[in-house]
C-alpha cells in the first residue's frame, strides 16, 4: 500500500483520545491526532511519580468501524495491556484500555520511554514517557498548637528501609505592602549553601484582587540587578505560591505585581518569604521511625513529633524519605 492510501485509511478509521486519566497524574488534555508517514500519532501518556506500579485508563473515540492490536513496551517495565484488542463497530463508538506498568530495572527518578502501538485498521502510536520515584508523600501537612504530634502516609517505590530527612522548623519573613493597579513591590531572599527550599507566599486582603508573584535571579539584595526570571505564578486570583527545591546559592528579588486591586484604589498584599536549611530548628521537629521501611505499592506510616514552639507564629519545615521527588511541608500555626 501506498504511503497517501495508507495515510487515508487510518484517516478513515482513527480512536481519537478523549480522556486520560494515570493514576497519580494530571490527566493529559486531548491533543490533535499528527500524521507522520502513515502512521497516526495519539496524545502521549506521562507519569511523573511512578511509586513501584501506574495503571493508565484511557478512552478513545472510534471514527469508523475497525479492529486493533495493542502492545505497550517502556523500557524497565513491565507492562500489561486489557484488553489486547480494540474492536469499534460504528462512528463515535467509545473504547476503554487500560495499561499497567509495573517497575522491573527502570533507574529512579530517570525518565523512561516507550510506545503503545495499535496495529489493525490503520497504524496508530502513542510514546510513552514514565519516572519511577522511590517515594511519594503527601504535599503540604498543615498543623496547629505549640507542641503535638500527627501520623501521614509514605508510598513505597522500593522494598528497602530508608533514611527520613527533617528540615526545621522555621519562622517566615513577612511583609504587608499596600499596592496601586499596576504597581510592583520588590523584597530580596537569599539562599545560601545549606538551603534545602525557598518558598514565597502571597495573598491579598481582598480576596476580589489579583496580585501575581515573580522570582528572579540576581548579583545582589538590589532589585536593579535582577536578571533571569526563575520562577513566577500568575493566576488570576488573590492567592499565588512560588515553591524553589535545592535551589542555587545566591541572591534572588521576589516582586510582588498588582494587576488588580479588587474593590478598592489599592490592595494590602501578605508576602511571606521562607527560606528551610538543612538540619534541627526550632520545635524539635522528628519523624519515627526513621528510617522507615517501605514495600514497592505499600503505605506506611510516619509519625510526627514537635514541641515547646512560641505562640502566636507560623512555622514551617521539610519531610522528605531518601527516593522521595520531593519533600512534604509542614505548615504549623502555633
Amino acid at each position: 500500500m501506498s504511503r497517501r492510501s495508507l495515510l487515508g485509511a487510518a484517516i478513515a478509521a482513527l480512536l481519537l483520545p478523549v480522556s486520560a486519566v494515570p493514576a497519580g497524574a494530571r490527566a493529559v488534555p486531548p491533543q490533535p491526532v499528527v500524521h507522520s508517514r502513515g502512521v497516526a500519532w495519539l496524545t502521549p501518556i506521562r507519569v511523573g511519580q511512578v511509586v513501584g506500579v501506574a495503571t493508565v485508563r484511557r478512552t478513545y473515540v472510534a471514527t469508523g468501524a475497525g479492529r486493533w492490536q495493542v502492545a505497550a513496551a517502556v523500557p524497565g517495565f513491565r507492562t500489561t495491556v486489557r484488553p489486547r484488542t480494540l474492536t469499534s463497530t460504528h462512528s463515535g463508538q467509545r473504547v476503554r484500555l487500560q495499561l499497567v506498568f509495573v517497575r522491573r530495572t527502570a533507574r529512579l527518578g530517570a525518565w523512561s520511554r516507550g510506545l503503545v502501538r495499535f496495529e489493525g485498521s490503520s497504524s496508530l502510536r502513542a510514546r510513552v514517557a514514565l519516572r519511577p520515584v522511590g517515594a511519594l508523600v503527601p504535599t503540604v501537612d498543615r498543623l496547629v498548637g505549640t507542641s503535638g504530634d500527627e501520623t501521614f502516609p509514605v508510598r513505597g517505590g522500593v522494598d528497602r528501609t530508608v533514611p527520613v530527612s527533617v528540615s526545621g522548623l522555621v519562622q517566615p519573613w513577612t511583609f504587608f505592602p499596600v499596592l496601586t493597579a499596576g504597581a510592583s513591590h520588590f523584597r530580596c531572599l537569599p539562599a545560601g549553601p545549606a538551603t534545602r527550599a525557598l518558598r514565597v507566599d502571597l495573598s491579598a486582603s481582598d480576596p476580589t484582587a489579583d496580585l501575581d508573584l515573580f522570582v528572579y535571579a540576581a548579583t545582589n539584595c538590589d532589585p536593579g540587578t535582577r536578571g533571569l526570571l526563575v520562577a513566577s505564578s500568575h493566576r488570576t486570583r488573590s492567592t499565588e505560591r512560588v515553591v524553589m527545591l535545592r535551589p542555587d546559592p545566591g541572591a534572588y528579588i521576589v516582586e510582588v505585581r498588582a494587576d488588580d486591586t479588587g474593590t478598592g484604589s489599592d490592595v494590602t498584599g501578605i508576602l511571606q518569604l521562607i527560606d528551610v536549611e538543612a538540619g534541627a530548628g526550632w520545635g524539635d521537629l522528628a519523624v519515627s521511625p526513621n528510617p522507615v521501611p517501605l514495600r514497592t505499592g505499600r503505605t506506611s506510616m510516619l509519625h510526627l513529633t514537635w514541641s515547646g514552639l512560641p505562640t502566636e507564629h507560623f512555622w514551617f519545615g521539610l519531610v522528605q524519605p531518601a527516593g522521595a521527588p520531593a519533600p512534604m511541608w509542614v505548615d504549623l500555626l502555633t
